[in-house]
């Protein structure tokens, strides 16, 4: 707009012109867009670090450390909260805050190993879930709860493409800061397998979605279909 108001130009510089402006634009553009994409990426990373401090004093509850080294890792926690200086959304910087909460009334019995084997099923059920929204393939171990969860999306009529849409992933992200933490080697083999496909559905187009998991039922009435259509013929 700015360019075009500028009136017009002797006929043989106003191409190389125009051309040259056009140029500078569109570097322009392409910058912004580098920095807002190393802005999203550095946001992301934040909420990660600081669901880690959160996820030490979770554990040092859990695991009934000293009442010293509980609040050095519960001050580490706050303090890098507070230093954040940008959140991908409220909603994250809130899970974060409440988990650090959530650990200060942590039941004793929540201590036990049965705990540890919940917290760990619920990571696990995440994984699998976000392995079938990105189309990620998931580790042997695994495969039975894969198995079980595309049934169960079946029948619930979940099996749709819309399921990876960015709200979806940011839902499943929330549940994730959710879950107390579980043993820190476990936890981080859990998280980078989400992380993963995160990043890897966020960033697919909805034109790229996975085909909707069929069934039984479906497969009948296609087979069905093409019969009727034969005998029109």
């Amino acid at each position: 707009d700015a360019f075009d108001a500028i009136g017009e130009l002797p006929h043989a510089d106003a191409r190389a012109l125009r051309d040259r402006f056009q140029r500078a634009t569109s570097r322009h553009e392409l910058r912004l867009a580098g920095q807002d994409r190393r802005d999203a990426e550095a946001a992301e990373s934040n909420v990660h670090a600081a669901a880690s401090q959160v996820r030490a004093y979770q554990r040092a509850v859990l695991q009934g450390a000293p009442d010293d080294e509980r609040a050095a890792l519960r001050d580490a926690a706050e303090a890098f909260i507070a230093g954040v200086p940008r959140w991908p959304g409220k909603a994250a910087q809130q899970a974060v805050r409440q988990a650090l909460a959530r650990a200060d009334s942590v039941a004793p019995a929540a201590t036990a190993a049965d705990g540890d084997a919940a917290r760990e099923r619920a990571l696990r059920q995440l994984c699998v879930r976000a392995e079938i929204f990105s189309s990620t393939a998931t580790p042997p171990a695994d495969a039975s709860q894969r198995r079980d969860c595309e049934m169960q999306l079946l029948r619930q009529g979940l099996g749709q493409a819309r399921q990876i849409e960015a709200r979806d992933w940011e839902a499943m992200r929330l549940e994730w800061l959710a879950i107390d933490a579980v043993a820190p080697a476990l936890h981080d083999e859990l998280e980078h397998r989400f992380l993963q496909c995160l990043g890897k559905g966020r960033a697919r187009p909805a034109a790229e979605a996975p085909a909707p998991m069929r069934g039984g039922r479906d497969r009948d009435r296609d087979r069905g279909d093409r019969r009727d259509f034969d005998r029109r013929r």
